[in-house]
């Protein structure tokens, strides 16, 4: 139960016990860019930054993103926001200064279910969004100063810092859905099926390998799993789990067919911490056993090898 921020422990021996909260920079992260000599590089797929949605602020020089095998560049004045795995790499030039802040998934699904615009900011929170100079315009001091906000509450914690981080993290989020032009006309309160459907998949492509229960995955959508199940059984033709084994299912059936690691490694790397129950995992769908599956995928590969042949 929450109280304020903490929570009460109602576990035995621990009954009405107040447990003591995560400290705000645990959650959420804030701080100044200040300029610098030479370039500087902020990794985005740490394992303590993964699950982090980022906010970019740049206010004079210049930075670049890099989004999968491309780079997204960004002058002063821009903003990015980057929902979790949407980039790898920021590179700030030398001489640049801005902001930057970071939440946590979970951090963003709480705001974002307390605002009166909830269905327009999980639209925000799933995209990719760039705000260049020509769109940014007088906006460019709201954001520096909710940016500020931010930092000062991680930097010296007072009374109701997680309130106090939740109100400005969600200026910060109007503020850019504004800039990025979002349609209030939106269809219906929590989206329209397909729309659910797409952003589920995108959510599954992100976090997979983690094994998310279908409640996570609905709560996060700010969706019921009933109506999550109900989109997807007609947009996609499977029902949530389905689609979510199916992504695992075809992961593991490239990496068994197009690498040497050991069926073992493969598991573990999908999330799978019992090599047993990975095995069970894969035969029940797919009818054969993962060694059996490489077996068959390497003899596949010899005949296009010979059908090949002049």
């Amino acid at each position: 139960m929450d109280v304020f921020g903490e929570k009460l422990d109602f576990s035995e021996g621990g009954r009405d016990r107040l447990r003591k909260p995560a400290p705000p920079a645990a959650i959420v992260h804030g701080e100044r860019l200040a300029p610098a000599l030479a370039p500087r590089d902020w990794v985005l797929d740490t394992a303590a930054r993964r699950g982090r949605a980022h906010f970019f602020l740049i206010g004079s020089g210049a930075a670049e993103v890099q989004v999968g095998p491309g780079r997204l560049a960004l002058a002063a004045p821009a903003c990015v926001w980057l929902p979790p795995g949407a980039a790898h790499l920021v590179r700030l030039q030398a001489g640049a200064t801005g902001h930057m802040v970071a939440a946590d998934e979970d951090f963003v699904a709480r705001v974002v279910g307390a605002s009166s615009e909830a269905p327009h900011l999980r639209e925000v929170a799933d995209r990719l969004i760039h705000v260049p100079a020509d769109r940014l315009g007088s906006r460019l001091s709201d954001l520096a100063h909710a940016c500020t906000m931010i930092e000062a509450e991680i930097r010296e914690p007072e009374r109701g810092a997680f309130a106090m981080l939740s109100v400005q993290f969600g200026a910060l989020m109007i503020l850019v859905w504004r800039l990025a032009g979002q349609a209030v006309e939106t269809p219906g309160l929590r989206g329209t099926g397909s729309q659910i459907v797409q952003r589920f998949q995108h959510l599954v492509e992100l976090h997979f390998r983690e094994h998310w229960p279908v409640s996570r995955y609905a709560r996060m959508l700010g969706v019921t799993g009933d109506r999550l199940h109900a989109a997807c059984t007609r947009g996609a033709g499977r029902g949530p789990l389905g689609l979510i084994h199916g992504r695992l299912i075809e992961e593991a059936s490239v990496r068994l067919g197009q690498t040497g690691l050991a069926i073992e490694q493969i598991g573990f790397n999908l999330g799978f911490r019992d090599p047993a129950y990975f095995s069970r995992f894969f035969k029940q769908r797919t009818g054969l056993s993962p060694m059996a599956w490489r077996r068959a995928a390497q003899e596949a590969r010899k005949v296009e090898t010979f059908a090949a042949w002049p």
